[in-house]
């Protein structure tokens, strides 16, 4: 480590102005637990934690990256051997799929928690090794390197419902813990084996570190999980995705609150230029404006634009009767027969045949971009969306694109 056990660290709180140990609790409430089944498996974890150093925990909590987007986090834990992001989930049932799709019973395939689990560790990382540079910066200090005070950022998944069983391959269940005596029932190792983990010689929160790691928590500002409006529409859940440049969130309308919408908000990073804002407007505003005037039954097109702390954002009709085109795929458990795959293949032809004619190209047509559900008459309908990453025709070529939107 870059110091010894005991041993004073460089940014510590010098004596006289009241140590990081006093101002911040070992278990910090950042937003109260609206669901019982989530507070009573903080519960279980609060209950099985030392109350001695190095261990702390944060619950209930938001962040801002360096790139502008916001992540909610269900736990953070540090622990012995380094700090562990825990996503809760009250999953019953069996589980089965894969590394990136799971299974329920009764349920519809959904991604792997834990990919999104991951990322939000790695912006966590990110995070607090900047505030430490800049916190080492004001004090006149060096940092030979980052990785000796901020410890590694481990995604696990808690599936703390007693009725689990996981049936998921055991190469899939890799950051997967269930309940504490449980382990014959539910297929996984408790949750204790991973936030209790001993210390190795690489990998130790030693000395006054935990306090240091406090420090830096407070410095990047964790706030409340909270409703955030944007317009007519009030968001009130976890993101649903995210890619370069962007953020998918889900909405309702204020008044009509079974009007379910998918917001997709162009971010921008903190003390960004109005140059550069006025430019991700830009992009947003022309993207508006050539996919509102296509008119095809399946095109997914945007229905409002609205400004918000998230960004600048399109908004998407949700209709929960539809499934990604991959997520689809894992449900059916026959296989699908040939009259379907040529109805999907015909309607995105279709769709994208529209779109070539009205002089806008899809650049990232894959099935994430390609939404199915199935008719009363057991038919199929097909929407494709993510036209973000669109862009005009001109001529024989294609005008300027972005990653983040139309640019023609």
């Amino acid at each position: 480590m870059g110091w010894q056990d005991g041993e004073q660290h460089p940014l510590s709180t010098p004596e006289g102005e009241g140590t990081v140990a006093q101002q911040v609790q070992r278990w910090t409430e950042v937003t109260p637990s609206q669901f019982t089944h989530e507070a009573e498996g903080l519960a279980l974890v609060r209950s099985l934690l030392p109350s001695s150093p190095p261990f702390r925990a944060w619950s209930n909590l938001e962040f801002r990256d360096s790139h502008g987007k916001w992540h909610e986090v269900d736990l953070l834990v540090l622990g012995r051997r380094r700090l562990h992001l825990v996503e809760l989930k009250y999953y019953s049932g069996t589980l089965r799929g894969d590394d990136l799709t799971w299974r329920r019973d009764g349920h519809r395939a959904e991604d792997s928690p834990l990919k999104l689990a991951r990322r939000k560790a790695q912006r966590l990382a990110s995070k607090l090794q900047e505030e430490l540079l800049a916190w080492a910066q004001e004090r006149g200090t060096r940092i030979p390197d980052v990785r000796s005070v901020v410890p590694f950022v481990q995604e696990s998944a808690f599936l703390h419902h007693p009725g689990l069983r996981c049936l998921l391959p055991p190469a899939s269940r890799v950051d997967l813990f269930g309940l504490d005596g449980a382990e014959h029932t539910t297929g996984l190792p408790g949750i204790s084996e991973r936030l209790l983990e001993p210390a190795t010689p690489q990998q130790s929160i030693g000395g006054n570190r935990d306090e240091i790691i406090a420090a830096l928590m407070a410095r990047i500002g964790f706030v409340q999980r909270r409703q955030r409006e944007a317009g007519s529409w009030v968001i009130d859940e976890d993101p649903l995705g995210e890619g370069d440049g962007w953020q998918d969130w889900p909405a309702f309308h204020r008044v009509a609150t079974t009007d379910r919408a998918r917001i997709r908000f162009l971010v921008t990073p903190p003390g960004a230029t109005a140059e550069r804002r006025a430019g991700v407007r830009k992009v947003a505003e022309h993207e508006y404006r050539i996919m509102s005037r296509l008119a095809h039954d399946g095109l997914l097109r945007p229905r409002d634009m609205v400004d918000s702390d998230l960004g600048v954002g399109l908004v998407y009709g949700l209709d929960e009767r539809f499934q990604r085109l991959d997520l689809w795929l894992a449900d059916q458990a026959g296989g699908v027969a040939a009259p379907e795959q040529l109805s999907i293949l015909r309607q995105v032809a279709e769709a994208v045949a529209y779109a070539h004619g009205n002089r806008v190209v899809h650049r990232g047509l894959t099935p994430h971009a390609v939404s199915v559900r199935r008719l009363p008459d057991g038919g199929l309908r097909v929407l494709v969306g993510d036209w973000q990453s669109a862009g005009t025709v001109a001529g024989p070529g294609l005008t300027g694109l972005s990653s983040s939107g139309v640019t023609g």
